[in-house]
């Protein structure tokens, strides 16, 4: 593979920058110049939004892998009856520890497991992992009463590590850092304590799920 021409534009003091970086290619698509702002017309905070919000309108960029990334954003974030958007963004996530009545893995040893690159979304209610390639989604976890996140090696015996536990599933995440593990295990017990609180409780008949009035149904 030749080498290829990649561009990056950086807003600096004195308005946009054009960075010229020889690379492997990527074959992402090629970036638009921006309009030369004229000196004081708009603060560089709106200029970059304007920016992007340029590049969202080309389906080339929006649909583009890194551009989704950047954003922290996926098909699943503004799907109405999903809820509101939450926390988003890729991890390596941990095969197994499924709750399964008669199925046991001996052992922790990494012979058990592998390490996987995946999608997390945190809705209100859920958290769920999806294939970043195909958006396919591989696992959802419910907050239900068990709920609870532990960060640590010990709760996860990995290294950066944050440990999601329900019912029926001890989902195992690895993050880059122990800042970022502590980041993701803050923000996912906030959410869930806020928004899912209704979830973590015991409701009629023994359930996870509070009881929604007027809601159409059909045996």
């Amino acid at each position: 593979m030749g080498a290829s021409v990649r561009c990056t534009q950086v807003l600096g003091r004195g308005g946009w920058q054009l960075l010229t970086v020889n690379s492997p290619g990527w074959g992402q698509p090629r970036a638009p110049l921006p309009p030369s702002p004229l000196p004081g017309s708009f603060p560089p905070q709106k200029q970059l939004e304007s920016y992007l919000n340029t590049l969202l309108e080309m389906s080339a960029y929006r649909d583009y892998h890194a551009m989704a990334e950047f954003l922290d954003v996926s098909r699943l974030s503004f799907l109405p009856d999903l809820g509101p958007k939450g926390l988003e963004g890729l991890i390596l996530k941990r095969s197994g520890g499924h709750r399964i009545q008669g199925l046991h893995c001996v052992g922790h040893h990494q012979v058990c497991y592998r390490w996987s690159k995946r999608w997390l979304v945190v809705k209100d209610a859920f958290l769920l992992y999806l294939k970043p390639e195909s958006g396919v989604i591989s696992c959802v976890l419910l907050f239900d009463p068990a709920f609870s996140v532990q960060v640590g090696k010990k709760p996860t015996e990995a290294k950066y590590g944050v440990r999601v536990d329900n019912s029926c599933r001890s989902l195992v995440l690895k993050c880059g850092s122990y800042r970022q593990a502590r980041w993701w295990g803050q923000q996912i017990r906030e959410l869930a304590a806020s928004k899912g609180r209704e979830h973590l409780q015991r409701h009629r008949h023994e359930g996870f799920a509070p009881v929604r009035e007027g809601t159409p149904a059909r045996w």
